[in-house]
Formats: C-alpha cells, structure tokens, sequence
C-alpha cells in the first residue's frame, strides 16, 4: 500500500506495474506488439510514428481535459487517408 499523499511512490508503483505487465504480454505470451507508457497528449512524440487506425473508446474522451489538444494529437496519429474510430 502506497501512503496517502505520496505522488512520487505511487507513480513509481505506476511504472513497475506496468514493466511488468508488458513483459508477461511481450515475452510470455509471444504478443509480437508494442507497449508504450505515456500521455495521450504525447503521443505523437512518444511513438514517433502513424498509423492507419487511432482507435479510442467512447468513454475515454469524457475523462480528457483539452480536447481539442487530444483531437491536434490524434491528427498528427494517422496518416494520410487513415481514421479514427470511436
């Protein structure tokens, strides 16, 4: 249990949670796919590539603060001709 208050501690457990996620995903499972930990508002700058397909479930957008910044992000996601489904 992470105490009350403790940013630093919890967004580290954040971090070993999810290495180990990916690892079981990648290498246990044989998943040949790409884990990536970041914000959807860096996206773009943490994938460094496009896409054909952005897929984001409905109820997901109602949580995004800036959606207009989000929508920026998603352009930027696909490439020419690709699309977004929600």
């Amino acid at each position: 249990m992470v105490p009350a208050g403790s940013q630093r501690d919890r967004t580290r457990l954040v971090a070993a949670r999810y290495r180990e996620g990916r690892q079981l995903l990648r290498d246990e499972l044989k998943l040949g796919a790409d884990f990536v930990c970041a914000t959807v508002y860096y996206a773009a700058e943490v994938l460094g590539r496009t896409f054909d397909i952005v897929f984001v479930s409905i109820g997901a957008v109602c949580w995004l603060p800036d959606i207009a910044r989000w929508s920026e992000v998603v352009g930027s996601l696909l490439r020419p001709g690709g699309r977004l489904y929600m």
